[in-house]
């Protein structure tokens, strides 16, 4: 039997409306290793293994979070745990529980941090709210603004966290000293849903995404959702903008569409390589080329990219 409790959301933003969403839903599975499931939509299009410790966790993975750039993280009882926003690498960043609070439970990323350096926010049920460094040594510490927190998303708009409480309520906490803001956030969409997982949208919009037993709803403007999605348990959600948002996955001769004028130059960046990057951004070249998201551009992309031309597009 699988229970999925933990979820990162990787959206794509665009310029006109809001684009894909992908998410990465941390699986305890009773009867193996915990698992990292990728879903567009509804639909499951990926699975991985959990980091090595939280795979055998009794729980495993309890909350996500992420960056601003192409990364997320996962908490669990003993650590944070680094991936690539394809899964494709894993680094353990944080060894060890939090200070204080005894779990990851709740996750959000501060890009800004404390002098200018990156940081986590984190908190468990009824605890102090914590900030700490990307070591997990303690930087803040408030007391616990009267509420039992599941989980915790960065606000990209105004360097606020988002908390989602075990009642359902998302409320907004000042990073200044952890109080709650009046007037801010919603009630649960849902009122007899168990909730259980939050995440803000890195595409600076006020926009928030929550989950709880097989629902996933984005709040704002507009809502999104509710998407059913298999599983029984949920905790925890994050989100990351795509970096490959502003280019056209196959779109080799950057012309701005994908079609057969793209497969002379796709097949000009396999000839060039290893060279670095065929003279072109790295990162531009993987998100046009790397087709079937393994990391790389190879031969591994040649069949993905003439079944990507068939159906009309990738990613």
């Amino acid at each position: 039997m699988y229970k999925l409790i933990g979820l990162v959301l990787v959206v794509a933003t665009s310029t006109s409306a809001l684009a894909q969403v992908e998410y990465w839903a941390a699986v305890r599975n009773i009867a193996g290793p915990n698992e990292l499931h990728l879903f567009d939509g509804p639909n499951l299009i990926r699975v991985i293994e959990q980091y090595p410790g939280a795979a055998s966790d009794p729980w495993g993975f309890r909350d996500g979070a992420a960056s601003t750039r192409a990364e997320f993280f996962f908490g669990w009882a003993d650590g944070v745990v680094r991936y690539s926003d394809n899964g494709n690498s894993a680094e353990l960043v944080i060894n060890g529980p939090p200070p204080e609070i005894g779990v990851w439970r709740a996750l959000a990323f501060d890009p800004r941090g404390t002098g200018q350096r990156a940081s986590f926010w984190s908190a468990n049920f009824g605890s102090a709210l914590i900030k700490v460094d990307l070591q997990g040594n303690l930087l803040t510490r408030f007391p616990n603004p009267g509420v039992s927190i599941l989980a915790l998303a960065f606000d990209d708009d105004d360097g606020n966290l988002w908390a989602l409480t075990t009642n359902g309520d998302i409320v907004k906490l000042d990073t200044r000293d952890g109080s709650i803001i009046p007037g801010r956030g919603w009630p649960p969409r849902f009122p007899n849903t168990a909730w259980s997982g939050l995440g803000g949208l890195h595409d600076l919009t006020e926009r928030v995404a929550t989950l709880g037993d097989t629902k996933l709803v984005v709040y704002g403007d507009p809502p999104l959702g509710p998407w059913e999605l298999p599983g029984e348990t949920y905790m925890g959600l994050a989100a990351v903008v795509d970096p490959c948002a502003r280019f056209v996955c196959g779109d080799a001769n950057r012309d701005g569409r994908f079609d057969g004028g793209d497969i002379d130059a796709f097949f000009f960046f396999l000839g060039c390589l290893p060279y670095p990057c065929c003279k072109i951004n790295c990162d531009e070249l993987l998100c046009i080329a790397d087709i079937n998201r393994d990391g790389a551009v190879n031969g591994g992309d040649i069949d993905p990219f003439f079944e990507a031309l068939g159906r009309g597009g990738c990613r």
